[in-house]
């Protein structure tokens, strides 16, 4: 399978011509690239020339060029494996099943997230089919399918006790956990109703290659803006989830979040802010670490937090100057901090103490 391992970008907007390297180690076949920067960086602009350089050989402006890890033509991406370009959308309804349904495989664009549900039904009715001819092997293939597909959900849950149960009567599937009244696909949040619609595309694109496992067919996936809809939680696992349920699959994509590009390992973080390649680990690094080094947040707490932290140290600085205002003023900031933060309130005091002990020396 043909890999991405380099790209060079010019003509671009946002700054001047330079090279993005993702090549992989020795012992990987691929790495996978994350693009980071400020609104207005040129993430999704280059993520849709990459998308038009592989789909058509070229683009327009910028103008993308890329490196193979093998083969010579971009065309041999889209021969062998999965190829798409997702741009992560809020929650759409999912249709109501009422029984199987032939899927058209060829459009693969817009509502997929609707064909969740009767996808995974039409999973359930060949599995019923094969069983009747006889068929032991697919039979089986498809109960790994599911098995392999409720093992990322509990990872996903957090709740190895979850389990995908299917409804002959109602055509539908629901979740059951422990202590919990059952849901389906319909009741999910935003956020995982998101990570469903990627879930989906990539599922349809195996169904358009005939392929019967999650793990044997590669591809390249590019996703903008991976972490829309998602809470913190759910931005930690997105990139492992996938990587997990699709280990052939190299992906490629832009976030601002500190969350998503410290998840993995196997990874390159380009910022397009400062043109700086990371093929560290960051995974383990703490988020305002990386919030202040790849995303310029000047302090890991909120800016209201922030200015009132500022405004009570310029008060600690005016030392044996402040007036009974100041003090009266100081104390309200630190009571304010504290409901914030109680590492902010302990700051004040520590500022403070270091100060009495200067002033008795």
């Amino acid at each position: 399978m043909t890999y991405l391992k380099s790209t060079y970008v010019y003509n671009c907007y946002t700054s001047q011509n330079f090279a993005i390297d993702f090549s992989p180690k020795p012992e990987e076949l691929f790495r996978h690239l994350i693009l980071t920067g400020k609104n207005g960086s040129g993430k999704t602009t280059i993520l849709e020339a990459l998308n038009d350089t592989i789909r058509k050989g070229q683009s327009d402006e910028p103008k993308v060029m890329v490196a193979l890890t093998y083969g010579e033509s971009t065309k041999e991406i889209l021969n062998e494996g999965l190829y798409d370009y997702l741009k992560v959308e809020r929650k759409t309804p999912t249709l109501v099943v009422k029984g199987p349904k032939k899927l058209e495989l060829t459009d693969l664009t817009g509502t997929l997230s609707q064909l969740f549900v009767p996808f995974l039904v039409n999973k359930k009715t060949e599995q019923a089919y094969a069983y009747q001819d006889g068929d032991q092997q697919s039979v089986q293939q498809i109960e790994q399918w599911f098995e392999r597909f409720e093992q990322q959900l509990q990872f996903l849950f957090e709740c190895a006790e979850l389990r995908l149960e299917f409804s002959r009567k109602e055509f539908n599937f629901y979740f059951t956990l422990p202590k919990q009244a059952r849901f389906d696909f319909n009741q999910l949040s935003d956020g995982y109703a998101s990570i469903l619609a990627i879930i989906t595309e990539i599922l349809m694109l195996h169904e358009s290659k005939e392929a019967q496992l999650l793990d044997n067919l590669p591809g390249i996936i590019l996703i903008d803006e991976i972490e829309n809809h998602l809470h913190l939680e759910l931005q930690e696992k997105i990139l492992p989830f996938l990587t997990t349920t699709f280990p052939k699959i190299q992906f490629i994509v832009a976030t601002h979040s500190p969350a998503v590009i410290a998840s993995i390992d196997n990874a390159t973080v380009y910022d397009l802010d400062n043109h700086r390649t990371v093929n560290e680990n960051l995974m383990g690094i703490p988020y305002h670490v990386l919030m202040k080094s790849h995303f310029g947040i000047e302090s890991e707490y909120s800016r209201l937090a922030t200015e009132k932290l500022k405004e009570a140290k310029a008060l600690i600085q005016k030392s044996n100057t402040r007036t009974k205002q100041d003090d009266k003023t100081l104390q309200k900031l630190a009571q304010e901090l504290d409901k914030l933060s109680p590492d902010l309130s302990l700051e004040i005091y520590l500022e403070l103490e270091h100060q009495r002990i200067n002033d008795k020396n």
